[in-house]
């Protein structure tokens, strides 16, 4: 795979192109304070050693130090190698110095395994007697003196040395546990958003809502298109919705929901399988706060037994409104828009 082989500056190119859009307004100090929530998720993995929760978050680590590298304009595989090859911190004077070629097979390590296998034998005996939680603490630490140095308006040579420090312990954890960096991040961020499945994200973007429905709810639908309109939202809608469940619709519905930032899901009485099918793929492509599901206020003797299981089985994981009738999902539908709209705009500001 090509990303076996990416530097560290191929990586923030990355998700400078993933992320770009929703980091924008973010100043370094905002992003300081993401990677150190991002590293706060850290903890509770790591004292229970839940290797598959510690993958997880360690790549949003990474995600965040290539954000702040991104915003400061840090050339990461320069620093890392002014740091970690040009000289060796943390190693008494007059020691022979490492050979790099030795290591990795190269002057100069090439891609994040590289940095991976150098940092472990270069800290190999450190890191062997160093507990897990210990580096965690070391990492928590450089952010916080990061996050003080910027606010400080201090050198920003000292700024570029932290965040390698950052990036190295990092790395520690990830061979502490025998953890493949590159790999995880890959299978996390595979070159577009985890979320949405968006290059760029679409995340924290609402232009564009796709509306699922059936022939019982066509009058809502065009109901709250028109609310869209008004809104300055475009409305992505297949009008031909056919009498029986159809491959290629679903083809173009798909397509559709891939153009789209968030949906809205119309739900009745009666069951439909292309609404099935399209609320599937909704919960694939979006965040879950762009998506809105509205259902008919009605006795469960009144709704298809097979759309009464599929309703039970969405409200455990997300928010179903239910209207009695239109004026009221009117209401209810405008007051999530407001609601979103104003959030977004707080995001940006």
């Amino acid at each position: 795979m090509d990303y076996e082989k990416w530097s560290l500056n191929a990586w923030k190119n990355m998700f400078k192109e993933i992320y770009e859009d929703r980091n924008l307004p973010f100043t370094p100090d905002q992003v300081l304070h993401r990677l150190i929530e991002e590293t706060a998720e850290l903890v509770k993995p790591i004292l229970t050693v839940n290797i598959k929760d510690i993958q997880w978050h360690l790549a949003d680590v990474i995600a965040w130090v290539c954000a702040f590298a991104t915003k400061y304009d840090i050339d990461l595989d320069e620093v890392m190698f002014s740091k970690y090859v040009e000289k060796t911190p943390g190693k008494p004077p007059g020691q022979t110095p490492l050979s790099t070629f030795a290591v990795i097979g190269r002057g100069r390590p090439e891609n994040l395994e590289d940095w991976q296998s150098l940092l472990n034998h270069l800290y190999r005996e450190e890191n062997e007697n160093n507990p897990p939680t210990l580096m965690l603490l070391r990492l928590m630490q450089d952010i916080g003196i990061t996050s003080r140095k910027l606010r400080a308006r201090e050198n920003p040579k000292e700024i570029r040395n932290k965040l390698v420090g950052i990036l190295g312990w990092t790395i520690a954890i990830a061979n502490k546990f025998q953890i493949p960096l590159h790999e995880i991040t890959w299978n996390k961020y595979s070159n577009m958003c985890w979320r949405c499945q968006g290059k760029p994200c679409r995340c924290f973007k609402l232009a564009t809502l796709f509306i699922s429905y059936s022939e019982e709810t066509a009058e809502q639908m065009k109901m709250i298109r028109r609310m869209l309109d008004e809104s300055n939202l475009k409305a992505k809608i297949l009008e031909d919705l056919g009498s029986a469940f159809r491959r290629n619709r679903v083809v173009e519905a798909f397509n559709a929901i891939s153009e789209s930032d968030g949906a809205i899901v119309l739900l009745g009485k009666e069951w439909s399988a292309n609404v099935n099918a399209e609320l599937i793929e909704i919960f694939r492509a979006f965040d879950k706060g762009n998506v809105k599901i509205y259902a008919k206020a009605v006795s469960d003797s009144e709704r298809d037994p097979r759309l009464k299981d599929l309703l039970k089985d969405v409200e455990q994981l997300h928010e179903i409104y239910y209207y009695p009738d239109d004026e009221k999902l009117q209401e209810i539908v405008m007051n999530n828009l407001t609601d979103k709209l104003r959030e977004l705009h707080e995001l940006t500001k």
